[in-house]
């Protein structure tokens, strides 16, 4: 099971909303959810098996929304441009 440390301050779907709209963006529902409940933070354990074949992966951090280090707009901004827009 994994825990999430170092959780942010709680946030509103009214804000989860507005985030959205200012930014043109859509979350599926798992990922409002996620953020209502921790709001971003480091998942322990942070290592994980992708498949037989990949072996494992690490994910240090999922970036909150709001007025702390590392948010999720900052780096939004800095990887704007950088990033596939839609896979499938």
């Amino acid at each position: 099971m994994v825990q999430m440390d170092g959780s942010h301050q709680p946030i509103t779907i009214e804000e989860i909303n507005e985030f959205q709209q200012r930014l043109n963006l859509s979350f599926p529902e798992q990922y409002i959810n996620f953020l209502l409940e921790s709001n971003g933070g480091d998942p322990s354990p942070s290592m994980f098996k992708i498949s037989d074949e990949q072996g494992e992966g690490v994910l240090n951090i999922l970036y909150g929304i709001g007025d702390m280090y590392s948010n999720l707009e900052e780096y939004i901004d800095i990887y704007e441009g950088r990033t596939i827009s839609r896979v499938g």
